[in-house]
C-alpha cells in the first residue's frame, strides 16, 4: 500500500521494447492541433507533439490500460516545464459515467513522499530540525528511536518495519486511528538491520516525518502541506484524502479481481498522511516539479540533495534520495516515483537528460501508471529504446552470460519436490543462529554472539510455503507461512529476486512447476525473474573448477551492474554434464539483523531425484549495533535424513505451541 512496486526496479518486456525501437519517429514539435486542451496556462504552453507520435501514444495507452482492466486515467507529458500532451481515458466514475480528463483528482499514494521530505527540508532551512539527530529528539516515547536519525528516515535505511504490511491491514485501515495508536502496531518488531547499513521501503518512516513536522511546525501536517507546499507552487487542485468528500472531479477507486471491477473501500485518511495522503491532478504534480527544482519550494542545494542517492554505511551509493528514486531507464538517469492506495496506482518519472516528466495517474489498484510511462517514454525516444535494448541483447549473449543463461532455462525445467522432511545440523563459530518468531507468526532466523552446535527437524510444503520446525535439543515448536530454510532451487530464486536477507519480505509460494498439489492445483512458476538473469551482471568466466559432490564444473562470477540491494549474486560453478547450478555464493549483508559483509555459499545435488540444497556456510563480518564493534563469525550447515513425502496434512500446520 501507497507503493506501486517494490523498489526494484521494473522492467517491461523486450517485445514492448521491440515495438517502440521500430517505430521511426524522432521527437520533435509542431503546431497541431492537441488532442485536447491542455491544462497548463497559456504562459506555460510549448508547441504540442506532432499528430503521429500522439496517434501512438494514445494507441498504447488504451491498449495498457485495457490489459490491467483499469477504468480511468490521466497523462500528462511535460517538455522544457510546460504540458506538450494531456489526455484523459476512460471513466472517473463508473456508475455515473463521467470521464476521466486532465482535470481529474487521484490518490497519488506514495508520490506523497517527496512532499513530507520537502517540509522536513523547508523546517532543516529554518534551522528547526536536524538531519542528523536521532528521532528521539521529537518522538521520544517511539521504539528504537534513539538508534535512528531522522536522515534515516528519509531515506528508508531505518530498519523500521512497514506498519502497511500488518494482518488485515485493509480491514483496519478503514477506521480512522491515531498516531499513537498505528506506531503501537508495530512497537515491539525488532529492527531488520543496523540503521544505515540497508535500504527497506517501509511507510512507518514516513508516517513518523509526518508527525515530527506537526510537532515542530505546531501545525497539523494537512494544513502545513496546504500553506507551506501546495499554495506556494500553485497548487490550487490538490488537498488531503481527508478531503475527497468535497472535491469536485474526484476519481472514484476501483478494484478488479476474479473477472469483475468493483468499488474500492477506502482508507481513512490517519492512515496514509503524510505516506500516502495526498490527492491531486496530472497538472499539479507538473507545478509541483516546477517550483520544487527552481527553488520556490527548498533551496537548490537541498534539491539537490532530495534527488541523490543516500549513502549507506558502507559507502555504496543506494537508489533513492529523500522521497524520490533514483535510478536509469534504458540507460538514462531517472528521478521518480510511484504510488498507489486501495483503488489507485500513479506514477511520476522524470527523465533530466531529456528534460521530460511522463505523469500516468490512474484510480485501479493495479493500473500500471509505471509500465505506461516507461512505454510513453519509448514512444518519445525509439532510438534510445533500441539502443538499449541492442545493449541488453549484447550482454545476454556473451560467452559467460550464455552459459549462465542455459543454466538457468535447465534449472528453472527441474521438478520441484511437493513436500519435504529433512534435519537441519549446524555449527557456529562467533556467529551463532536462533529462530524466532514474530507478531504475524512469522519464523525468522536470527543472529548473535556465539559458538555452538545446533538441529532442527523441517516439514515443509513447498505448494504453499508452510512449515513445522522443532528444535531438536528442547522440543520447541514453530509453524509459519514462510519457509525459513527452502533447500529447493526455488528457495535460490526467491533470494535472487528479493536480496539474500531482506527479512521484512514474506516470501511469495512458488509460481508454477511439473507437480501439483493435492487440491488439483499447480505448484507456482519459478521462471527465471529479471534480477536472475544475465544483463543484470557483469559476468566473468573463471574458469574450470569442481562441484561439492566431484563432478567438474564450471565457475562465474558476478557484478552488479547497480546498486539495487537485491542483487546480491556472488559466484556460481554450474556442473559441465547436465549444466545445473552445484554452487551459488551470496554476498551477505544484513543476515537477521547482524551481518555486515561476506559471503553465504550454498551446495546442490541430486537427492532422490530432485536436485536440493545439502549444505552451507556462511562467513562474514557482524555487528551487535551500530557502535559495536566488528566481529568475525562462520555458521555452517548441512541437511541430514531429506525425505520427499507423499502428502503432509493440514494438521501438522494447524497449530503454533
Amino acid at each position: 500500500m501507497f507503493e506501486g512496486s517494490q523498489f526494484a526496479r521494473s522492467r517491461k518486456s523486450t517485445a514492448m521494447r521491440l515495438q517502440a525501437s521500430l517505430v521511426a519517429i524522432v521527437l520533435w514539435f509542431a503546431a497541431a492541433p492537441s488532442v485536447q486542451p491542455v491544462s497548463a496556462a497559456p504562459s506555460q504552453q510549448a508547441p504540442l507533439l506532432k499528430a503521429a507520435i500522439q496517434s501512438k501514444i494514445d494507441t498504447d495507452v488504451r491498449a495498457l490500460l485495457s490489459a490491467a482492466h483499469a477504468q480511468g486515467a490521466t497523462i500528462a507529458i511535460v517538455q522544457g516545464g510546460a504540458i506538450v500532451y494531456t489526455r484523459g481515458y476512460g471513466l472517473r466514475d463508473v456508475a455515473n459515467s463521467l470521464p476521466s480528463d486532465a482535470h481529474t483528482r487521484y490518490e497519488i499514494g506514495s508520490i506523497t513522499k517527496q512532499f513530507t521530505a520537502a517540509a522536513i527540508l523547508q523546517l532543516k532551512e529554518a534551522g528547526k530540525i536536524d538531519l542528523d539527530a536521532t528521532v528521539a529528539t521529537h518522538l521520544p516515547s517511539i521504539s528504537h528511536a534513539r538508534e535512528i536519525t531522522v536522515r534515516q528516515l528519509l531515506t528508508h535505511t531505518s530498519g523500521l518495519q512497514d506498519y502497511v504490511n500488518i494482518p488485515n491491514f485493509e480491514t483496519l485501515a478503514g477506521t480512522p486511528a491515531t498516531f499513537d495508536q498505528l506506531m503501537s502496531r508495530i512497537s515491539k518488531e525488532p529492527l531488520a538491520f543496523t540503521p544505515g547499513a540497508q535500504f527497506a521501503y517501509s511507510s512507518t518512516n514516513y508516517l513518523m516525518l509526518g508527525r515530527i513536522i506537526e510537532l515542530v511546525s505546531g501545525q497539523s501536517w494537512e494544513a502545513y502541506v496546504q500553506q507551506h507546499l501546495f499554495a506556494p507552487a500553485g497548487m490550487m487542485d490538490s488537498a488531503t484524502m481527508a478531503q475527497e468528500g468535497q472535491l469536485a472531479d474526484m476519481a472514484r477507486g476501483y478494484v478488479y479481481a476474479q473477472g469483475h471491477t468493483a468499488e474500492s473501500k477506502p482508507i481513512a485518511e490517519s492512515w496514509a498522511s503524510s505516506a500516502g495522503g495526498i490527492v491531486s491532478t496530472a497538472g499539479d504534480l507538473q507545478k509541483w516539479a516546477e517550483a520544487l527544482s527552481s527553488g520556490r519550494i527548498i533551496s537548490t542545494s537541498d534539491y539537490q540533495l532530495l534527488t541523490s542517492p543516500a549513502r549507506l554505511t558502507d559507502g555504496s551509493a543506494g537508489e533513492y534520495g529523500f522521497g524520490m528514486k533514483i535510478d536509469r531507464f534504458e540507460g538514462q538517469p531517472r528521478v521518480w516515483h510511484d504510488g498507489n492506495t486501495n483503488g489507485f496506482d500513479g506514477s511520476d518519472q522524470f527523465f533530466p537528460s531529456q528534460d521530460v516528466r511522463i505523469i500516468v495517474l490512474t484510480n485501479s489498484l493495479d493500473g500500471g501508471s509505471s509500465q505506461i510511462a516507461q512505454h510513453i517514454y519509448n514512444d518519445l525516444f525509439p532510438a534510445i529504446a533500441a539502443a538499449a535494448l541492442r545493449a541488453e541483447e549484447a550482454a545476454q549473449h556473451s560467452a559467460s552470460a550464455l552459459l549462465y543463461a542455459r543454466s538457468l532455462r535447465v534449472m528453472n525445467g527441474l521438478r520441484q519436490p511437493k513436500y519435504l522432511a529433512y534435519r537441519l545440523e549446524s555449527s557456529s563459530d562467533g556467529l551463532e543462529f536462533y529462530l524466532w518468531a514474530d507478531a504475524r507468526g512469522q519464523v525468522w532466523l536470527r543472529g548473535h554472539d556465539g559458538s555452538t552446535t545446533d538441529a532442527w527437524t523441517f516439514r515443509h510444503r513447498t505448494f504453499d510455503y508452510m512449515s513445522e520446525i522443532v528444535h531438536v535439543s528442547d522440543g520447541r515448536r514453530f509453524v509459519s507461512a514462510r519457509s525459513v530454510f527452502d533447500p529447493t532451487w526455488y528457495g535460490a530464486v526467491r533470494a535472487m529476486r528479493l536480496g539474500m536477507f531482506l527479512n521484512q519480505q514474506v516470501p511469495v509460494a512458488p509460481r508454477d512447476s511439473t507437480e501439483a498439489s493435492d487440491a488439483g492445483e499447480p505448484l507456482k512458476a519459478i521462471g527465471a525473474v529479471s534480477v536472475t538473469g544475465p544483463a543484470v551482471y557483469d559476468i566473468e568466466d573463471r574458469g574450470a573448477a569442481s562441484c561439492p559432490n566431484g563432478q567438474p564444473g564450471h565457475a562465474l562470477h558476478f557484478t552488479s551492474r547497480s546498486s539495487v540491494y537485491e542483487h546480491q549474486l556472488s559466484d556460481v560453478v554450474i556442473e559441465t554434464s547436465s549444466a545445473r547450478l552445484c554452487v551459488i555464493r551470496f554476498l551477505a549483508r544484513g543476515a537477521g539483523t547482524v551481518v555486515t559483509s561476506g559471503s553465504f555459499e550454498q551446495h546442490y545435488a541430486d537427492v532422490n531425484g530432485y536436485w536440493v540444497q545439502t549444505d552451507g556456510v556462511l562467513d562474514g563480518m557482524w555487528q551487535a549495533s551500530r557502535l559495536s564493534r566488528k566481529r568475525h563469525g562462520v555458521w555452517r550447515y548441512r541437511l541430514v535424513d531429506m525425505s520427499f513425502p507423499a502428502t503432509l496434512s493440514n494438521e501438522i500446520f494447524a497449530a503454533h505451541l
